[in-house]
């Protein structure tokens, strides 16, 4: 009789830690992210092309990754993008989403700059992701001006600033400021 005993207290503790650790499982979240840590080097399609994420950072409602798109056209060089995830929409192209947007003459300093460097337009080569703030609902970035050429010497920089709701719902890209050296955000 004993030795059922015991079989029945393990069979009864096997049993009832199996029953805790299923209960404690969390339940599929309906407003999981897309994207995490998990995807950094695997493949991502972003606007009908495939790309590669290289980085990503979890910062809030909405996240930051950097993608690379594979060279077009005999290019040596693929490019590299930051995109804002996991909002609505899914994925902004911050790059793409500033130069279609942003419009750097209404800027009241852009005639001054314009004496200087009379092409001057925003690069979408060198951008650098500065801060983001309100638990990821605006994420400032710094553009590089440059005169009439994606290869020329920097002419100044352009804080963007891109702005979503508390859902994370995309509200805006908003030039901030223009400077001719970079300057702390203050």
């Amino acid at each position: 009789m004993r030795l059922s005993w015991r079989f029945l207290i393990l069979a009864l503790l096997i049993f009832t830690a199996a029953g805790v650790s299923a209960a404690e499982e969390p339940a599929a979240s309906a407003n999981a992210k897309k994207f995490g840590t998990a995807d950094i080097n695997t493949t991502v399609n972003i606007d009908d092309r495939d790309a590669t994420i290289l980085s990503f950072s979890a910062i809030g409602t909405v996240d930051l990754m950097t993608i690379l798109y594979p060279p077009d056209d005999g290019a040596d060089n693929g490019t590299i993008e930051h995109v804002l995830v996991n909002g609505n929409p899914e994925a902004v192209r911050v790059e793409k989403t500033a130069v279609d947007n942003i419009d750097i003459k209404a800027d009241s300093k852009y005639p001054k700059f314009a004496s200087v460097n009379p092409n001057l337009a925003l690069s979408t080569s060198g951008v650098e992701f500065e801060k983001a703030e309100a638990d990821g609902l605006r994420f400032y970035f710094m553009f590089v001006l440059r005169d009439g050429c994606s290869n020329c010497d920097a002419s100044g920089y352009a804080r963007i600033a891109f702005d979503f709701s508390k859902d994370g719902t995309f509200t805006s890209a908003t030039l901030t400021k223009l400077m001719r050296t970079k300057q702390p955000i203050q």
